[in-house]
């Protein structure tokens, strides 16, 4: 472990401005392209029909970690045509519902039933996967701004900097990939 964060350090003690934005940028430029499919492009409306629907529980202990309970929190559902979304509490009994879909990474936007009530979707920017990946986006580009308006970066910034950082990406990664956003 100590060989692998040694050749980190290694790798970004020469020309570490540049270096740090290059190892940012993927992540911020990506997360970019998610805001703008997600909240400014204009979404495209289907009628699906659901033909899936799964629990969502966590499981509970007692305060001894013997007793174990299932508690429902939410469903998840895969309609005809394989999009996918979750909600939290409530479950849709309608089996045929309108979905809006976003141009670049096809998710699930909204979901409106027969009625055209709008559904509390959990997936995406709706849950809390989205409030994470914002704040990790923040998290860089607060960084980016701080590296470009210091002309000489500290040992312990450039540390800070780059740990932080570089958790702050890992953990913007887990959030893209397990859960589709």
């Amino acid at each position: 472990m100590n060989e692998v964060l040694k050749r980190i350090d290694d790798w970004f003690k020469k020309e570490f401005k540049k270096k740090f934005l290059l190892f940012v940028s993927l992540p911020l430029v990506i997360s970019t392209l998610f805001v703008i499919d997600f909240i400014i492009l204009p979404g495209e409306t289907r009628t699906e029909y659901i033909v899936e629907v799964y629990d969502i529980s966590i499981a509970q202990r007692d305060a001894f970690g013997y007793t174990s309970s299932a508690r429902q929190k939410g469903y998840y559902y895969v309609t005809t045509n394989d999009y996918s979304f979750s909600t939290m509490e409530r479950r849709i009994r309608n089996e045929r519902i309108d979905i809006t879909i976003t141009p670049l990474f096809n998710s699930v936007n909204a979901v409106l039933l027969d009625n055209n009530r709008k559904v509390d979707l959990q997936t995406g920017f709706n849950g809390i996967n989205g409030v994470m990946l914002i704040f990790c986006s923040l998290g860089l580009f607060i960084s980016v701004i701080y590296v470009l308006s210091v002309k000489t970066i500290s040992e312990n910034a450039r540390l800070n900097l780059k740990y932080f950082n570089g958790f702050i990406v890992v953990l913007w990664g887990i959030i893209i990939y397990k859960y589709g956003i």
